[in-house]
């Protein structure tokens, strides 16, 4: 590794954040890791996130020639950004910042400093998840297990998906890391890949990340049409998924590979309700008569496939 890399970038695109981008850029600027490349990509936002961002960036001049900015002209999107940013990306390790998130300020060291402990592929930490006026989830994780069983964790989404929790050294994207086009689930795709090329994982036991429930995010949409497309988005980026999974011809893909397709199954009914049966046959028996599922389980598997108009019936009650 070119001793002149810097230790860690820090990829994070930027669209719409002018309310948060000065909270998530100050705690980038203040990490205790001195050795720190933090790329912002600017996706064509609209509003004045990057002249406040060149503003803030002003308080910490030891943070300049650290700092990229890229611009596009033409929006392409989270994933594709997340690609520019690594692409004039230079660091050792990896990693990912959402613009209206925030990070403790010994995030990337905590990270760093376990992922050269064992030349781990991959660490990880755990993150807080809240709303203006309260912490919604604060995930943990068993820190006494194996790099092989923090891997399939990972793997059968046992643990977030999340990009911006995970550190992954350079050499992971080496092996031809896929950036998707489509930005719904597109942690699901990029995670999916690292996890499986990462042989060795490790784990940070502390909250060190901040996600923030942006209520301007473009996950939180009212329009029915909006939401039909974001439906058929996700279920596009899972199947992309599966054919990988599938690809590596793995045993060891079996269980995330079947839950991946009965997500796709799930999200269909939502599209089409005749459609999921025939969508992945394969695995209806399972979704029914597989060991360890409660009766409550299988009663409401067997309603999605083969009453998949009284499941949707259920759920439109139960929401009102």
């Amino acid at each position: 590794m070119d001793s002149n890399r810097p230790k860690v970038s820090v990829i994070v695109p930027v669209w719409g954040v002018e309310k948060y981008i000065e909270k998530c850029a100050r705690s980038l600027f203040e990490q205790t890791l001195d050795d720190l490349e933090i790329v912002f990509v600017d996706d064509c936002t609209p509003d004045k996130s990057i002249e406040i961002l060149k503003r803030v960036l002003l308080d910490y001049p030891n943070r300049k020639d650290q700092t990229k900015i890229v611009s596009y002209e033409k929006n392409r999107g989270l994933p594709q950004a997340r690609k520019a940013g690594f692409e004039v990306s230079e660091g050792e390790y990896i990693t990912y910042c959402d613009s209206d998130d925030w990070v403790a300020s010994d995030m990337y060291e905590a990270l760093f400093i376990k992922a050269k402990e064992k030349d781990y592929d991959m660490v990880f930490c755990d993150f807080v998840y809240q709303t203006d006026d309260k912490v919604l989830w604060a995930p943990s994780y068993d820190s006494s297990k194996t790099s092989a069983q923090l891997r399939q964790d990972v793997l059968s989404m046992s643990i977030s998906n999340s990009t911006w929790t995970k550190l992954v050294h350079r050499r992971v994207y080496e092996k031809g890391i896929y950036f998707p086009t489509i930005a719904m689930d597109e942690d699901d795709v990029l995670t999916s890949q690292m996890a499986y090329y990462s042989k060795t994982v490790g784990y940070v036991k502390r909250c060190l990340y901040f996600h923030y429930a942006n209520p301007d995010s473009m996950t939180h949409v009212v329009s029915e049409e909006k939401k039909r497309k974001n439906l058929q988005d996700k279920v596009t980026n899972r199947k992309w998924i599966i054919d990988f999974y599938e690809k590596q011809g793995d045993e060891s893909l079996a269980y995330p590979l079947f839950k991946y397709k009965w997500s796709v199954k799930q999200l269909s009914v939502e599209l089409d309700g005749k459609s999921a049966r025939g969508l992945y046959p394969e695995v209806n028996k399972d979704m029914v008569l597989g060991k360890g599922l409660t009766l409550k389980r299988r009663i409401m598997n067997f309603t999605i496939l083969y009453m998949p108009g009284l499941w949707q019936n259920l759920k439109k009650r139960a929401i009102e």
